[in-house]
């Protein structure tokens, strides 16, 4: 597994993938690439992550209500 993101990228290239998904080893941190119409490639990060992570939530909330567990804290 490539442990930069140029190298990521180059695999990911080699084998036609468009989403590139990556996390460190103790899955604290994460990126996702994403390949362009051009043939660049988009990384986002955490803030852009979190940004669109928010907007699935929102997006969905309705069809997800109602399974939804809620935890009270204690």
């Amino acid at each position: 597994y490539p442990a930069n993101s140029a190298e990521r990228l180059m695999v990911a290239d080699e084998a036609g993938c468009n989403v590139v998904i990556a996390n460190d080893p103790d899955a604290d941190r994460a990126t996702i690439s994403e390949k362009r119409p051009d043939g660049s490639w988009k990384i986002f990060h955490g803030n852009e992550l979190g940004i669109l992570l928010a907007d699935w939530l929102f997006e969905r909330w309705p069809e997800m209500v109602d399974n939804v567990i809620p935890y009270i804290g204690g």
